[in-house]
């Protein structure tokens, strides 16, 4: 089995090679590492396996950085901690510049452990994505965490445009129950759940017992 790691971090501090050597496993032929200029010296020491995010907070980063990621062969870039929502006039033109260029327009959504930064899990709420992928359809969109913890809105969007992307790693996704995810990934209508689900998930919500019907 092929393995793409699409969302593998490398910081400034960090040596190269064992952070590699930490990713690498049986099977795996591509690994997406986010980083700034340790990231670009990954690519050059491992070509042909690591392809290269550049970190981005929009806020403190401008958007001419996205021109730095281009020339230095990034594949994209990750935005994180951001000043304001990430659908704000402000950071278009962040990417405006990722369309022009053909590259990725990867983002932390969902909650954020505690960094010490002056942000907000609600700007990176996963529906701050919709806007994007409204106005740049030819952008490529991932969005790490699957929006932990609202994922049927992180699925919604997938389901509305064919250029957005999820990645299920990190967060409380890994102890979110298999049949909830079945569930969010279902895409199912109410008319397909039959007569009386509204009833039944009210009752559920209050601890009423009452017949299930098998899913």
């Amino acid at each position: 089995m092929k393995i793409i790691n699409v969302h593998a971090h490398l910081w400034e501090d960090q040596n190269v090679d064992q952070r590699i050597a930490h990713y690498t496993c049986e099977g795996m032929v591509r690994i997406c590492l986010i980083g700034r200029e340790k990231a670009a010296e990954a690519m050059g020491k491992y070509p042909g396996l690591v392809i290269g995010l550049g970190m981005v907070s929009p806020g403190e980063d401008k958007p001419d950085i996205i021109d730095k990621y281009h020339d230095q062969g990034y594949a994209g870039a990750k935005f994180i901690c951001p000043s304001a929502p990430y659908d704000c006039n402000e950071y278009m033109p962040f990417y405006e510049k990722l369309q022009e260029y053909g590259m990725v327009a990867a983002f932390h959504t969902g909650y954020l452990g505690g960094t010490g930064r002056d942000t907000s899990t609600l700007w990176m709420h996963p529906m701050t994505l919709d806007r994007i992928a409204r106005n740049f359809t030819e952008l490529k969109i991932i969005g790490y965490h699957l929006g932990n913890p609202w994922y049927t809105e992180a699925c919604s969007l997938a389901l509305c445009y064919a250029n957005i992307f999820w990645g299920l790693s990190g967060g409380t996704l890994r102890a979110t129950p298999l049949s909830y995810l079945k569930h969010v990934f279902s895409f199912r209508t109410l008319d397909q759940y039959g007569p009386g689900v509204l009833e039944h998930k009210i009752l559920s919500l209050i601890h009423i017992s009452e017949p299930t019907r098998p899913y």
